[in-house]
């Protein structure tokens, strides 16, 4: 069947018994998965209604079916097999499911190799890319960590840094930002400040002494700065620690 091009199974009951056919019923889903790998097919669940249709509900659905068909459906129309989704850093990533026996896609392969050898992928590879399931995105993340040995190894380095906050004064309104301070918010979090050069190479000196190689020069906009202020703070960093890396602005 797999050979003469279907694509869908139909309905498939792996909790009750009601077979369309008792006397020749489906067999586990784990062993039909199995079975459609070898065949360089993957098995995935969808809701009862086709995914084309799901992503084209303002046409199918009535607009009572649309918000509870979306919420059981993912971004390519099947179903949602758990309830992970972007944005929520306390959710556990689920486990990526590997059928095995699944026989490696030669498309996928292709697009992978042209992107190992640096050529331009077009919308359709990249689709490709971020719509692969199961085994094919291990072969994506074997290709993704191959290439990153070759180029970047498997040391993984850090710096040891001191972070110095010259002003917390900033004229900018951003509303992710819980750290400027501007007239509305002067008795918010602690009172405004502007560090002088003796304080920030204080500040250098203590991160040199304590084992820091780096200085990192946060802060907020100031109204008051020019070019000139920031060269300043930069030479008093030097003079205090010549040997000191600076990451700034």
């Amino acid at each position: 069947l797999l050979g003469a091009g279907i694509n869908d199974w139909g309905g498939v009951s792996p909790v009750t018994p009601d077979h369309v056919n008792p006397e020749a019923p489906w067999p586990h889903l784990a062993d039909l998965a199995k079975d459609t790998a070898t065949s360089g097919k993957i098995l995935v669940e969808r809701l009862a209604i086709h995914p084309s249709y799901v992503q084209n509900g303002d046409d199918w659905l009535d607009p009572r079916f649309k918000h509870p068909v979306l919420k059981a459906a993912n971004a390519s129309g099947l179903a949602r097999t758990n309830s992970w989704s972007p944005g929520g850093g306390s959710q556990i990533i689920p486990v990526l499911p590997q059928t095995p026996g699944l026989i490696r896609d030669r498309h996928l392969q292709r697009v992978i190799d042209k992107a190992e050898a640096g050529d331009d992928l077009d919308v359709g590879q990249i689709t490709d890319l971020l719509e692969a399931r199961n085994g094919d995105v291990l072969q994506i993340a074997e290709a993704a960590d191959s290439l990153r040995r070759r180029v970047v190894g498997d040391t993984v380095s850090y710096v040891v840094t001191r972070n110095i906050n010259y002003t917390n004064i900033c004229y900018f309104k951003c509303q992710f930002c819980a750290f400027s301070k501007g007239k509305l918010s002067e008795n918010l979090r602690g009172r405004p400040y502007d560090l002088s050069h003796e304080e920030i190479q204080r500040r250098t000196v203590e991160g040199w002494e304590r084992g820091a190689t780096e200085v990192c020069m946060q802060g907020g906009i100031h109204p008051e700065y020019t070019g000139e202020t920031y060269v300043e703070i930069l030479k008093a960093v030097k003079a205090a620690v010549p040997e000191m890396h600076i990451h700034a602005f």
